[in-house]
């Protein structure tokens, strides 16, 4: 391993289709997720200085509406990943109607970026009993969506018991900057004490992979941008870490994935 604990600043690249599917009449709950776009160029920059490359969930309706965004995220190496069609409640449709989202999402960002994307977190971190089964069937190699366990591992069997086989990377509220920021309004000193206090429990317990789950309408804020680069920063100097999406972790490093 280059470094002694591998990073994920992962992104979740809802943009506006959570607020067009649920609050389509609602113009002020629509402008929050357009609060991407800048927020997008911001998060870019920063990765362009520090030569991070990430992973971006997207959801599919995105990659339709805004093809040349998508376009240039990957041309600029990061990895692409599914994030439902336009965000929808996974837990609340049933088996075909949520089958048809996954595969159509699959299609939208493989025709696009000529690449079948290999991961998948769920929407508002719900998924229903059959999301498991049907993305192991349609061919995803990995998912971040659980609340698990520390480190990443091989998933045999879902939390219900199916068979699945896949790879999971695990999460916890305080790596989500949309709680900490949108629901608890957290201070930017707050939010960055938190990730560097996780970031240090990481490394004393000898952790190989630490990941933050970053939204642009949210971290992509001017001052909240400079949350995210102090504590890239701080990561720098003090954990001798690599910056890569999951799927290299997955390709490069498969000895730190528990069995």
């Amino acid at each position: 391993m280059s470094g002694d604990i591998l990073v994920t600043i992962s992104i979740d690249l809802d943009y506006d289709s959570p607020y067009r599917l649920y609050y389509s009449n609602k113009p002020i709950a629509i402008s929050k997720g357009l609060l991407a776009g800048p927020g997008l160029d911001n998060i870019l920059k920063l990765f362009k200085f520090f030569s991070i490359k990430s992973t971006f969930f997207i959801p599919g309706w995105i990659a339709e509406k805004y093809e040349n965004m998508v376009l240039n995220i990957y041309s600029q190496g990061h990895e692409i990943a599914a994030h439902g069609y336009m965000h929808e409640h996974l837990d609340k449709l049933p088996y075909e109607d949520e089958y048809k989202i996954h595969s159509r999402s699959i299609n939208i960002l493989k025709d696009l970026i000529g690449v079948k994307p290999k991961g998948f977190r769920a929407p508002y971190w719900e998924v229903s009993e059959n999301t498991f089964k049907i993305i192991a069937e349609l061919g995803f190699e990995y998912d971040s969506s659980l609340r698990s366990d520390i480190k990443p591992y091989y998933m045999r069997r879902d939390p219900l018991g199916n068979m699945v086989n896949l790879i999971e990377f695990p999460w916890d509220i305080p790596q989500d900057d949309w709680p900490l920021y949108e629901e608890y309004h957290w201070t930017c000193n707050e939010v960055l004490n938190e990730w560097i206090n996780w970031f240090d429990a990481a490394l004393s317990y000898d952790l190989p992979h630490f990941h933050l789950i970053i939204h642009p309408s949210c971290s992509g804020l001017p001052s909240r941008v400079k949350v995210l680069e102090k504590f890239i920063k701080y990561v720098i100097k003090n954990g001798n870490a690599s910056f890569l999406p999951y799927h290299d972790i997955i390709t490069i490093y498969p000895d730190i994935i528990t069995k």
